[in-house]
């Protein structure tokens, strides 16, 4: 082992598991402490996003997502509860409340009447939207669950534990499949867009993917040098994202496990990535902002820069003309794309 790697093995871990995000204060070698960024481009229609609305949450953030129809937003917060809030007014719509830890992922069903939570309770629970009743509870994890996904079709759930993925059927309640191969916290799961697939990032510096039907790794993702905070799929599945406790965020061809492109030069470790709906703009979240980035180049479009504490969580609405971010300030912000 070189010295450089030796160097890069203690991690500290001074906080807590947030969203699908390992929400921790890494102590990396100072020389390693940030990376030159692309170039930055702002003649992209792509970076034209601006603060649209500010909904005071009253609550640490932890997870946020978009309704499909993109007229509500979805808060997982550190008291135990998750809240449903209007796009239009910032108005409270809903509260889900049933967990007895802090809820880490949120996210909600293809067809948007089901809304499911995974907390540091070791639970995950689907709930109806339009009237908060529990539907169903799934227990017999190993841990607090960090991440949770819906499959394309509504019909299964991923979650994300200690070391497990694990695949749930929503009728039943029960487990269908595990997915076993990492060695630490499981931080973020995804589905593949044509839901044969599983994604997987995990705290011990690996993303995989899985085949959903046997069960079996299909393919490990090897780079990053720090835990991984957050993965997901490009929408036509070709390439995934993946951010870490290394500070870079990754791209990756799905189908050769070769390294596309790296996202550098974040001033904290990276706690959420994604793409837009088009696959053209993919951002990284670190510490009090957001980077927007064209995927096609690697240059760095915009950095949304509002939040007054560390951002855990983001996501674009289904249309790709709404981004939304959540803070540990107790805020979300709703920032809007003009044409």
């Amino acid at each position: 082992m070189n010295t450089l790697a030796k160097k890069l093995l203690p991690v500290l871990l001074l906080a807590s598991i947030f969203r699908g995000s390992l929400y921790c204060v890494a102590k990396l070698p100072q020389n390693n402490k940030s990376q030159t960024s692309s170039p930055r481009s702002d003649v992209s229609p792509g970076s034209n996003f601006s603060l649209l609305k500010q909904i005071p949450i009253g609550d640490k953030v932890s997870s946020v997502a978009f309704s499909p129809d993109g007229t509500k937003v979805l808060t997982g917060e550190d008291g135990a509860t998750a809240q449903l809030w209007d796009t239009t007014t910032g108005k409270q719509i809903q509260e889900f409340k049933g967990h007895t830890e802090r809820i880490n992922s949120v996210a909600f069903s293809p067809d948007g009447t089901k809304v499911l939570t995974g907390s540091r309770d070791k639970t995950a629970r689907l709930w109806d939207r339009s009237t908060a009743d529990l539907i169903k509870e799934f227990k017999g994890t190993n841990g607090g669950i960090n991440s949770v996904a819906f499959s394309p079709d509504g019909k299964t759930i991923l979650t994300g534990d200690d070391s497990i993925v694990r695949l749930w059927d929503i009728t039943t309640g029960e487990p269908v499949k595990d997915f076993k191969g990492h060695t630490l916290y499981v931080t973020s799961v995804a589905f593949s867009p044509d839901g044969k697939s599983a994604l997987s990032g995990s705290f011990d510096t690996s993303v995989r993917l899985w085949n959903i039907e046997t069960g079996e790794q299909i393919k490990e993702f090897k780079g990053h040098f720090g835990g991984v905070s957050s993965v997901a799929f490009s929408p036509n599945g070709e390439t995934i994202l993946s951010g870490s406790f290394d500070r870079i965020g990754r791209l990756w061809d799905v189908a050769t496990g070769k390294e596309l492109k790296q996202f550098s030069g974040h001033p904290g470790n990276i706690t959420a990535v994604g793409f837009s709906p088009d696959g053209k703009i993919a951002f990284t979240v670190s510490d009090t902002l957001v980077r927007l980035w064209d995927v096609s180049t690697g240059n760095l479009l915009k950095d949304l820069t509002e939040h007054k504490g560390l951002i855990t969580s983001a996501a674009f609405s289904s249309d790709g003309t709404m981004l939304a971010s959540g803070s540990i300030d107790k805020t979300v912000i709703l920032w809007k794309r003009s044409s």
